[in-house]
């Protein structure tokens, strides 16, 4: 029996997956670029061969807020393929992108097509939806620290592991980071440095190590608990 599919290309046929990858279909952005735009009309399905990118979007008041960085061998775009909606969010590239764009009529067929791809981006919808939804509950029942520590823990899923520690590379700023929670930056420098004093973070030029990702989770776990 074959392994399951862990990207949305793998979830095709190889003869599929290789003319999508063909040059017509291949897309390079340099960092900074902006690769689609809230509200747009486009509705085409993007993977992600290597790179990194940031998915946000504005309220309605303006407030710019920072949903999820990511990486190579993810996707974006789905939303709009399946329901012709415009664009419900900005994505712009952190560092240089290469992509795989699937025109939607093309993502439409094929998941008509192949049941194995249909239930892979089942399975990523409902995981967009349940990590919104911690996101959702993180932003209601826990103070601005404990949501720093989460984001972290966030972040740490994406790095690489270390003897029990998590190295993070090139890392949001605390900006970045502070939109991302509905924070502001200075919250996010005192909580980085009373995590260093710790010593449960370390911080270099472009890395962060968490030391004890288990300790934070504790933490938040003692929040939610009302301990």
């Amino acid at each position: 029996m074959s392994a399951p599919p862990t990207t949305l290309l793998e979830a095709l046929p190889d003869n599929v997956r290789q003319s999508l990858k063909a040059k017509q279909f291949a897309l390079k952005y340099p960092p900074g670029a902006q690769i689609l735009r809230q509200d747009d009309s486009s509705k085409d399905v993007f993977f992600i061969n290597y790179g990194k990118v940031l998915v946000t979007f504005y309220t309605e008041r303006g407030n710019k807020l920072s949903f999820t960085e990511m990486h190579a061998g993810q996707s974006f775009g789905e939303l709009s393929a399946i329901d012709l909606e415009r664009r419900s969010a900005n994505v712009l590239a952190i560092e240089e992108t290469l992509l795989t764009r699937i025109e939607h009529h093309k993502f439409e067929a094929l998941l008509r097509s192949h049941p194995t791809f249909a239930h892979f981006v089942m399975c990523q919808m409902s995981a967009m939806i349940r990590r919104q939804h911690n996101q959702m509950y993180e932003l209601s029942a826990l103070d601005g620290t404990h949501r720093i520590y989460a984001e972290l823990l966030r972040m740490a899923k994406n790095g690489a592991p270390d003897n029990g520690r998590v190295i993070i590379d090139n890392p949001p700023t605390h900006v970045e980071i502070a939109c991302r929670i509905n924070s502001h930056r200075e919250a996010v420098s005192r909580t980085y440095r009373a995590l260093i004093k710790d010593g449960l973070l370390e911080k270099h030029s472009r890395r962060l190590i968490i030391t004890q990702p288990d300790v934070l989770q504790q933490r938040i776990d003692k929040r939610r608990n009302g301990k």
